[in-house]
């Protein structure tokens, strides 16, 4: 049985064929991986390790699911060929030994998944007179290590949970910072001194006009801070909260790999 370590250490698996084929494989892969970055970089995403390392693995899945089912332990290969290939990537050719009787492979690695970067991956033509197997435990195995991984897309979903909430109060507090202190007042209560008299509540104010205008003064200004604070301050104070959990989450997230 392979180890899934082994899988992600090309020359290490014990079977000719797999490392031969995990290690040519291995630079088209990183020009995927650097494709998928770039693109993330590109549009003020982040592209996390546990990505990386997740695009690695399903690339190297989708190989051992197609041409491990070809391969068993003992095998040993004779010879092995890798060109560039017009119908896609890669053209592999290999010579394998199995108990003394020699048996050819070929198979063209072609790119699919079309215009989109996140979804570009290899599709595998292959041609052989090996015989087929009726399982593949190697491709299962890392399968089911795939399947574990599944936190980390709930993980994945949970940061771009908390992104939107960021950008929302972000572009709330940017959106309020625009509002005139004319416009905030639009929602006081504002009165004259000669509404105070004509309500009869010039006695709150020991009748005096100069001190009204005071405190109406101060209770302005008090109400642009207010609302400033409630429509400014806070969605930024609440959105540098989520910054700081978000950050947590990520390193849960690399903590994976």
């Amino acid at each position: 049985m392979i180890k899934l370590k082994d899988l992600l250490n090309e020359g290490k698996t014990g079977n000719d064929f797999i490392d031969f084929l995990l290690l040519k494989i291995q630079p088209t892969i990183n020009d995927i991986i650097t494709l998928r970055k770039q693109k993330a970089e590109k549009e003020g995403e982040r592209f996390s390790a546990f990505e990386e390392h997740l695009t690695e693995l399903t690339l190297k899945y989708d190989l051992l699911k197609a041409l491990g089912i070809y391969t068993k332990s003992g095998d040993k290969m004779i010879d092995g060929k890798v060109s560039n290939s017009g119908k896609g990537a890669l053209t592999i050719h290999a010579i394998i030994d199995r108990d003394g009787e020699r048996f050819h492979l070929n198979t063209d690695v072609i790119y699919a998944g079309g215009y989109n970067i996140q979804k570009l991956h290899f599709r595998y033509l292959t041609k052989t007179n090996l015989p087929r197997a009726s399982s593949n435990p190697e491709a299962d195995k890392l399968k089911a290590e795939l399947t574990k991984l599944s936190k980390g897309d709930a993980l994945k979903k949970e940061i771009e949970q908390f992104d939107g909430w960021i950008k929302t109060n972000t572009e709330k507090a940017e959106q309020n910072s625009k509002v005139s202190d004319k416009e905030i007042l639009k929602g006081a209560l504002i009165y004259t001194w000669d509404d105070v008299v004509k309500n009869g509540a010039a006695k709150n104010y020991n009748n005096s006009k100069e001190q009204f205008e005071k405190e109406n003064k101060q209770y302005l200004n008090n109400f642009i801070s207010n609302w400033k604070s409630m429509n400014i301050k806070s969605p930024l104070d609440y959105a540098k909260t989520l910054k700081v959990a978000k950050v947590k989450l990520e390193k849960k997230l690399d903590a994976l790999v």
